[in-house]
């Protein structure tokens, strides 16, 4: 999907688009690679549908950790999702940003997507946390008083023409200027020294504004980070005031991501930090070695067409166990399968739970790869359209790639 990014940019004046005078071709930059990616592979769009029973559930977490938004000063605020946080130790955790919580004055901002779900009060251990949900519904709203005026929006239609796709122009434009109102209204309640985000593609206008305050925008890695990855992958040097001033990533081997080729942030910004999950789960027992359990990690994008080979291996191997945890709980796929009693689709468990009592982890691109071998688990990648191979390399004893089901079959 990089090529096709170059592509664009390459082809079209992208830094004229702009809003409310503001250049702002970031706010359409990774939505854009989203929908040429659906059309040209056939995959599912990464994006939150919004029907009246959403909306009835958004209302209602709105009220989530609400007594929060009380004026009060923190001296960070963690943008994060529910979607993240796994259970371990007894509590459901963040697994990238809980060492932030449990050892600063930190308020974590938590998105209910995709599962449109918060934890009880009695599964988390930091309380400082407000659902995301109440910004939403304050920026949709705040931003029908803001005026706005998109240039370049015949630039836009062009690559749509081009790629044959649908951008969102005015629904971006005014989730990003709502995102700036809101932006202004967090920094006079709370006050922060710093912002993180675990994921930043999306939150232009946050970002933006707490620039423009000398507050420092962090960004903190939570997956596999490659010369693929387009939100990560800049090319040019455009909208900096709207990418994070610093990265917190794993390790050294993903500093060297970030050279001076990529535009999207400085090397010398590039920090290595470790995992916090890995950390936590090195504490447990390794993965069951001698039993015959296969886990799969499941990612919306792959999994019509990775869970196919699963089940069509599943039928040799009657003597194991398979438990397929979705990374989208919701997903009326699993609903339209029908699985052999050796085939579990796990809604209780997390990947890290069920890490520990296998011997396999399965995969297309999961970052619970590297998860699964700080504690001996190795795993089988499913190269669906070459996905596999783009994010990772063959380690003899611990990754192998895979193409088809008797392929599968054979490593196992």
């Amino acid at each position: 999907m990089n090529g096709i990014i170059d592509e664009i940019e390459d082809s079209f004046d992208v830094e004229s688009i702009k809003i409310n005078k503001r250049s702002s071709w970031s706010v359409y930059r990774f939505k854009t690679v989203q929908l040429v990616r659906t059309k040209m592979l056939f995959v599912p769009n990464r994006h939150n549908t919004l029907g009246i029973k959403e909306l009835a559930s958004l209302c209602k977490l709105s009220f989530y950790g609400l007594r929060n938004l009380w004026p009060k000063k923190y001296d960070f605020l963690v943008f994060s999702s529910s979607e993240r946080r796994k259970s371990i130790g007894g509590y459901k955790q963040d697994r990238v940003v809980e060492g932030i919580l449990s050892n600063y004055n930190a308020l974590l901002i938590e998105n209910p997507f995709p599962q449109l779900d918060h934890p009880k009060a009695n599964e988390i251990k930091n309380k400082n946390v407000i659902s995301e949900s109440i910004f939403y519904f304050l920026a949709g709203f705040l931003s029908l008083f803001v005026k706005i005026e998109i240039e370049g929006k015949r630039l836009l239609n062009d690559i749509e023409d081009r790629y044959e796709i649908k951008i969102p122009i005015k629904p971006l434009a005014r989730r990003y200027a709502g995102q700036r109102v809101v932006a202004n209204l967090m920094i006079k309640l709370f006050k922060p020294k710093a912002v993180f985000f675990v994921y930043s593609a999306s939150a232009q206008g946050y970002i933006e504004v707490f620039k423009e305050n000398s507050i420092k925008v962090v960004e903190m890695q939570h997956g596999i980070i490659n010369d693929n990855h387009v939100a990560y992958n800049y090319s040019r040097n455009f909208n900096s005031n709207m990418t994070p001033d610093y990265f917190l990533c794993y390790g050294n081997e993903d500093v060297k991501y970030f050279s001076t080729d990529n535009k999207f942030i400085e090397r010398s910004n590039v920090f290595p930090v470790g995992n916090y999950m890995i950390s936590e789960i090195r504490k447990l027992s390794a993965g069951s070695v001698g039993n015959r359990k296969l886990v799969f990690s499941g990612q919306t994008p792959f999994d019509r067409l990775s869970i196919p080979i699963i089940l069509e291996a599943v039928k040799e191997l009657p003597d194991w166990d398979f438990s397929i945890v979705p990374r989208n709980l919701n997903d009326d796929y699993f609903n339209q399968l029908e699985f052999p009693q050796n085939v579990k689709v796990e809604k209780e468990k997390n990947i890290y739970e069920e890490l520990m009592s296998s011997s396999i982890h399965c995969t297309v691109n999961s970052s619970c790869a590297i998860d699964a071998l700080t504690i001996g688990v190795p795993t089988i990648f499913i190269n669906v359209s070459g996905f596999s191979e783009i994010y990772f390399e063959p380690m003899p004893g611990s990754f192998y790639f895979i193409n088809n089901a008797i392929q599968l079959i054979s490593f196992i």
